[in-house]
Formats: C-alpha cells, structure tokens, sequence
C-alpha cells in the first residue's frame, strides 16, 4: 500500500514525539554517544514500523525508494538533535 506524504510525516512526528524523553532517561545507560545512537536508531525504527503497521501500512522495508530516503533524512536530522541533547552538561 502507498502511503502518502502527509501521512509518513504524521508518523515520523509521533515517532519523533515519542521519543522526546529517551535520550535523557537513558544517558546514564549509554556512556558514549555511539552507543546512545545505535539506541536510538534502533528505538526509532522499531517505533517507525509499529507505527506504520498500526494504520494498516506495511513495514519500513517495503516503503517506495522516495519514502525510504525521507525517513533516513528524518532519523539523521532528528539523531543531530538527540546529540545536542546528550552532550549538554547536567
């Protein structure tokens, strides 16, 4: 099934949303930042496919090429942002 833009952005800001906390309650856990982002893009694309299949879309896996590359811009931009975040002082 197609999904259209509107509803992959819909998607990706509750993804998004979802994970406004995570980065801080789980610094503590994570030590470096390398491992902090292989936790994030793993939490993002697990909340992303779960999302995705909860309206009835299939997984990330099957996107078109043109969504794919939207949501790896998305997880890039967003994982810039995280990096801030994980690396303000306490």
């Amino acid at each position: 099934m197609v999904i259209t833009k509107n509803t992959l952005e819909f998607v990706l800001e509750n993804v998004e949303k979802s994970l406004e906390n995570f980065v801080l309650e789980n610094k503590s856990k994570c030590k470096t930042w390398v491992s902090m982002e292989s936790l994030l893009v793993t939490q993002y694309n697990s909340r992303l496919d779960n999302a995705l299949q909860a309206k009835a879309y299939t997984s990330i896996n099957q996107l078109e090429s043109k969504d794919k590359f939207s949501v790896s811009n998305r997880i890039r931009d967003y994982l810039a942002l995280a990096k801030e975040v994980y690396d303000k002082k306490e």
